[in-house]
């Protein structure tokens, strides 16, 4: 364990400084592409004009120019960074020749912080031009004219330049006298070339900040971790809130541009700060290199706002600088995209799996319950047949037992017994047969049969049967409760009332079906009630259980009437389902 120990111990910094080692290469190779991409006039540094040989005087804009007063105090390209921005320049160069030059010289100032003209022994010669896109803080104006050989005179030569109050705090850094005449068709090229590559840097800049906010919009729908997503939204959003600082520079006051582009790169450098807390950055060095390239780039951008002597083509510079915030921002973006799909997926997998085990789970969960229906069913069912049998054809078979072995009765007696028990059993099995179909047709039957039964008694069958009875299937349990208490009502007339007629009437009054079984035996004695027997209590039972009521009546002589009342559902029929 010791030894493990103490192994790891000693792989971790080899491991650290492999990954830091590796991040800088990455962080190198980003950082010298980006200045490879950036255009360079490193012929012309021997061409440049000293800072100290240049007279800068405030200006008042009146005059195109004027001389320095006595006892005044004279800047050059270094102190002028002391002068007041919103004050104008006047920079002054004095040269003196013996002759007129040959060929025409070439003065070219890459940068100026705002309108500038040119003017050679007070001939005004040329104004400054625009270089195209520009970043926010910053000026994209320079000059570059070729003094005509009529403009110098032998002697002292005044080349001035005349700078109106400074927007941008750009200044005038720099001033290139050049005397070979090559660089009078080179330079338009060259300045071309420095402004198609600042308008291509601009073009990534917005592409990348769009695709960033994308990225972001993206991340923060998969909910998995908002703070880098944020983050990475709000670098998007400062390149391109830079982008329109910088288009509507000329509206703006120099101090809200310098301040609000200050705060820009700010906010750039606190998101990439945020990034760094990514876990994967401690574990991907190509991540980790490209992270620290974009915190220099930044950085690199905010430097070239300070007020000091820029270097040349200092606009390009910052423009291209910002790229270096891309490469990083956008693969720790789609990294980051990467990781939460591939989680995302998962946890749909994991959330897809434990839907179906629960589906799984559910339909075990159903079928069990449809078995414990089904057994109950057929419980149900078991109790049912042996209520019918023992209320029917069991008590008759064991009242026929006693009466046999007592001899008193005859052949005829137990011949007819014989037949009332098979009806009895009939009835039974009709009632199985049909208790699936519609409550008429099942009555077709139970009238077939009861009328079978009555004749073999002596006993004539009248049966009424309103045609507005419901057509809907009732259920099982229903059919088979319903043709129960017309049989046993029935088989109470044919053994008790020693009738001659039964009347069986079946009517739909508003919203309750009406049975009504109705003889001419001997009544009930005194008009009292009958009492309660098994067979009474299983039809008052079976009313019930169909939600209805169970009535008897009947007079000494005149006969007996049971009316069963039950309700109907809104499927027209009780235990439809």
């Amino acid at each position: 364990m010791g030894a493990t120990a103490q192994s790891e111990r000693g792989t971790a910094p080899r491991t650290a400084l492999t990954h830091a080692g590796l991040a800088a290469v990455v962080a190198s190779l980003l950082l010298l592409g980006l200045l490879a991409l950036s255009p360079r006039f490193t012929e012309l540094s021997d061409y440049r004009v000293q800072p100290e040989t240049v007279q800068v005087l405030p200006h008042d804009g009146i005059r195109p120019t004027r001389r320095k007063r006595a006892g005044e105090r004279e800047y050059n390209l270094v102190s002028a960074r002391q002068m007041p921005r919103d004050q104008g320049r006047q920079y002054l160069l004095l040269s003196t020749l013996e002759r007129a030059p040959s060929e025409p010289e070439i003065v070219f100032v890459p940068m100026v912080g705002g309108s500038a003209t040119l003017y050679m022994n007070g001939v005004r010669l040329a104004e400054d031009q625009g270089a195209g896109p520009h970043i926010a803080g910053l000026s994209n104006r320079y000059i570059s004219a070729a003094i005509p050989l009529e403009s110098y005179q032998p002697g002292i030569n005044r080349l001035t330049i005349r700078l109106d109050p400074d927007r941008s705090a750009a200044g005038l850094p720099a001033i290139y006298r050049l005397d070979d005449p090559s660089y009078a068709e080179r330079m338009p090229a060259l300045t071309t070339l420095r402004a198609s590559r600042t308008t291509r840097a601009e073009w990534a800049v917005i592409a990348g900040g769009t695709l960033l906010l994308i990225v972001a919009v993206v991340g923060l729908f998969l909910k998995s971790r908002t703070r880098i997503y944020i983050a990475l939204g709000s670098i998007g959003a400062c390149l391109l809130l830079q982008r329109v600082l910088a288009a509507t520079a000329l509206e703006r006051s120099p101090a809200f541009e310098l301040g609000a582009a200050g705060v820009l790169y700010l906010c750039l450098a606190g998101a990439l700060l945020v990034l760094r807390g990514r876990g994967e950055l401690q574990q991907r060095p190509i991540l980790s290199g490209l992270w620290a390239a974009a915190l220099l780039s930044v950085f690199a951008s905010m430097l070239l706002l300070l007020p000091v002597a820029k270097p040349p083509l200092w606009n390009a510079f910052a423009m291209i600088s910002l790229l270096g915030v891309l490469p990083g921002a956008l693969a720790i973006g789609f990294a980051a995209l990467g990781h939460d799909r591939t989680q995302y997926a998962r946890i749909q997998q994991e959330l897809a799996r434990t839907i179906t085990d629960q589906q799984d789970i559910i339909a075990a969960q159903q079928r069990a319950i449809e078995e414990g229906l089904m057994a109950k069913g057929r419980l149900e069912e078991r109790q049912r047949l042996t209520r019918d049998i023992h209320d029917g054809i069991g008590g008759h078979l064991l009242s026929m037992l006693v009466r046999v072995r007592g001899g008193d009765m005859s052949e005829l007696e137990i011949e007819s017994d014989l037949e009332f028990g098979l009806n009895d059993l009939r009835l039974i099995v009709d009632s199985m047969d049909h208790s699936d179909q519609t409550l008429k047709a099942a009555l077709v039957t139970f009238r077939a049969r009861a009328a079978a039964q009555l004749r073999a008694a002596g006993i004539t069958l009248v049966w009424n049967q309103s045609d507005a009875l419901p057509d809907t299937l009732f259920g099982p349990a229903a059919i088979l409760d319903i043709y129960r208490l017309l049989q046993e009502a029935l088989t109470n007339a044919i053994r008790h009332a020693q009738c001659k007629r039964v009347e069986i009437t079946i009517t739909r009054q508003d919203d309750a079906l009406l049975f009504e079984v109705a003889d001419d035996g001997v009544g009930l004695p005194d008009g009292d009630a009958p009492r309660a027997g098994q067979g009474l209590r299983s039809m008052t039972y079976r009313a019930r259980k169909l939600g209805g009521t169970l009535d008897i009546s009947g007079a000494p002589g005149a006969g007996t009437t049971v009316c069963v009342t039950l309700p109907l559902t809104p499927d027209d029929g009780p235990g439809s389902s």
